[in-house]
């Protein structure tokens, strides 16, 4: 199962699609849409920047690893809805 166009949609809504490194509220450094995995401090200060296409596959790295995670804990499969919802509350904690 994987998140569907409507789920990334509402990702992006609400996470936003930044393409210079910044530090997120919690004062993580992040880039795209909510990428935090490869980023760090030097990035930010030195402003680095991505295209949209690897802010995409950014985030397609990122929804496989959280959608594995989803589908390993629920307990019954859940509807695309579901799924997609709780890939976002996953990706986005």
């Amino acid at each position: 199962m994987e998140t569907s166009q409507r789920g990334i949609d509402i990702i992006k809504k609400w996470e936003g699609v930044k393409l210079v490194a910044y530090f997120c509220p919690a004062n993580v450094p992040t880039i795209g849409v909510g990428h935090t995995r490869t980023v760090t401090r030097a990035d930010v200060h030195a402003q680095r920047r991505i295209t949209v296409e690897e802010a995409e596959r950014l985030l397609a790295e990122d929804l496989a690893t959280f959608e594995r995670g989803v589908l390993r804990l629920c307990t019954l499969p859940p509807n695309q809805n579901q799924f997609d919802a709780f890939v976002s509350l996953a990706l986005i904690s």
